[in-house]
């Protein structure tokens, strides 16, 4: 199995959080992926399918959401944003603060063979940007978590692509 441990630096500080059994379904999967602190939160992901958080402390470890029954998508990556996460599934994004009821689409990037693989960037001003690839050509892309302020980001208008 696999362990998220927690540590202030020293060894009288150091814990164990959470011990993860091998999945015997999916035994390919049985580990944690995609660790990211969002301020004192740590998220992650356990089979790339269910989206864990935690304050840190030994009994505040719990699984948030069973991402692929929520959205039917596995977890491909986690990027910091705002107060929460940015999820990257199989074929769009997400944003989640670890709550079912404050996890939304911000946009569906269809085919997975077809969306990026560049990890997004934060921006300024509690933005990210990342990059998508349509049938068009390169796109670049940027969000602050709502799918309202996720956006193209319109280098040269009308044309098809970089």
């Amino acid at each position: 199995g696999y362990a998220v441990w927690t540590s202030d630096g020293t060894r009288p500080g150091t814990f164990l959080l959470k011990t993860f059994p091998p999945n015997p379904e999916l035994p390919q999967y049985s580990r944690t992926h995609h660790m990211i602190g969002v301020g004192d939160r740590l998220f992650f992901a356990v089979d790339e399918r269910v989206l864990w958080t935690s304050s840190g402390h030994t009994t505040a470890v719990e699984p948030s959401i069973d991402f692929v029954a929520q959205t039917g998508q596995r977890i491909w990556g986690l990027y910091p944003l705002r107060d929460g996460a940015l999820v990257r599934g199989e074929s769009a994004y997400f944003f989640t603060d670890g709550t079912v009821a404050n996890t939304v689409e911000l946009l569906d990037v269809g085919d997975a063979t077809t969306s990026s693989s560049v990890a997004p960037i934060p921006l300024a001003n509690g933005l990210l940007f990342f990059l998508y690839l349509p049938d068009t050509g390169w796109e670049p892309w940027f969000t602050d978590g709502t799918p309202a302020g996720t956006r193209i980001l319109e280098v040269a208008p009308g044309a098809a692509g970089m």
